[in-house]
């Protein structure tokens, strides 16, 4: 029940029980005043209610999330020379030739091109295949001393005054090379191609000279014995050191 319907049952109620007296009437007009009095601040605060801005409700804070924190760039370690476990792929080329210069053929090449002369101990196929680099190029003057070069191909090469004292040189192929005044001791030239190489004065003292192909070579003023020459495989229309031409 709101309070419009209240006032006016207490104001009736109390109409009807109060005297008709002066005191009652004036009793009953104080009544009927305070009911209106109610009436009128309820219905005011009625009317104000419905314009009254209603606060928005409060909305719970989010809490955001924290910016992105830029991710600091991680210092990867370099790669060590060599891995743990891994055995290097030249550890048995140092083991049983541990004097061995492991490079190959090319930049055996540059570096003379750039000056250099001494490759003593060299072995190049250690590294990578001869390809075509040794062939039909200027290497006088070279330090080949004890190197191996196995089967290594010096076709049309020219090797004045090189030094190829103690050098491993089996199978090498001599072919066209020109070879004057090379040192060639105590190398073993087992099985290799000097066809058609100048060999005049080269020194070839204690040389092993098995099975070596000297077809039409040229060995004027050669040190060589004839023992060693007995060895070869070929003396072919030959220059013999003695400038007599074999049969």
């Amino acid at each position: 029940m709101n309070p419009l319907t209240s006032s006016f049952f207490v104001s009736h109620f109390f109409l009807q029980t109060t005297d008709k007296t002066a005191g009652g009437m004036i009793l009953s007009a104080l009544i009927i005043v305070g009911v209106l009095l109610a009436i009128g601040y309820w219905i005011i605060s009625q009317f104000f209610g419905l314009w009254e801005e209603q606060p928005a409700p409060k909305k719970n804070p989010q809490k955001q999330p924290p910016p992105p924190t830029k991710k600091e760039k991680e210092e990867k370690p370099l790669p060590s020379p060599s891995v743990a476990g891994k055995p290097d792929q030249f550890d048995w080329v140092k083991d049983e030739y541990p004097d061995a210069l492991l490079m190959d053929a090319q930049t055996v090449v540059k570096e003379y091109q750039a000056g250099r002369r001494n490759f003593q101990s060299v072995y190049p196929t250690a590294v990578a295949p001869y390809d075509t680099y040794l062939k039909w190029t200027v290497l006088d003057g070279i330090d080949f001393s004890r190197a191996m070069l196995y089967r290594a191909p010096f076709d049309g090469t020219s090797l004045l005054d090189a030094n190829f004292s103690g050098a491993y040189l089996e199978g090498v192929s001599f072919r066209g090379a020109i070879l004057r005044r090379t040192n060639l001791t105590w190398a073993d030239l087992s099985g290799a191609d000097l066809s058609g190489a100048d060999l005049t004065g080269a020194n070839l003292s204690y040389a092993s000279l098995q099975g070596v192909d000297f077809t039409k070579a040229k060995l004027t003023g050669a040190i060589i014995t004839p023992e060693q020459l007995q060895m070869a495989r070929s003396l072919k229309d030959a220059t013999l050191p003695d400038g007599r031409k074999a049969e």
